[in-house]
């Protein structure tokens, strides 16, 4: 935690990069953690996990802000639509993914027991194809569309910065 004290944002991919499009979350965050050279100075941490609900709480305690990426796949989620979603729009009966089933929940419990959690979550979540075939690679209308998802994800962390934002191999 001695890491995080002077940190106020924490950006957490989600998902698992061997379930093809399941990595999605996992994707974007590396390409941001690539892409902003400087997360020091803008007091940004990127981390990435396979964990969800409980576990998450851990590695958001401490921050003013927090952002999860992660992949949708509902039947009412198109592919490779790009969704940013607050924490109030969780639906526990019909959730977004497996990773954020729990989340509602632990944020609950987490804020009981008197954990510091961000005070302004966003979640952003790429609608996908395949997130269960075993595969390293995204599906291509998945891959096509990440760099759309990180540049608005740049873009709510530092307005008028994902504009200017390319995608640095």
């Amino acid at each position: 935690m001695s890491d995080r004290v002077n940190k106020e944002v924490i950006i957490i991919g989600i998902g698992n990069p061997v379930l093809r499009d399941d990595g999605a979350g996992i994707y974007a965050a590396r390409m941001i953690k690539r892409s902003l050279k400087d997360l020091d100075e803008l007091s940004v941490d990127v981390e990435e996990t396979a964990q969800a609900g409980l576990e998450l709480i851990e590695l958001m305690e401490g921050y003013e802000k927090g952002i999860l990426i992660d992949s949708i796949k509902t039947p009412e989620s198109d592919v490779g639509t790009i969704y940013k979603l607050g924490v109030e729009e969780l639906n526990r009966r019909d959730p977004l993914s497996v990773h954020l089933m729990d989340i509602t929940t632990a944020l609950e419990l987490g804020k009981k027991v008197g954990v510091k959690l961000p005070g302004s979550l966003s979640i952003y979540a790429i609608g996908v194809l395949d997130n269960s075939t075993f595969g390293e690679e995204m599906t291509p209308e998945v891959k096509q569309k990440l760099p759309d998802l990180v540049h608005r994800i740049i873009e709510d962390l530092m307005p008028g910065r994902g504009e200017k934002w390319s995608l640095e191999s």
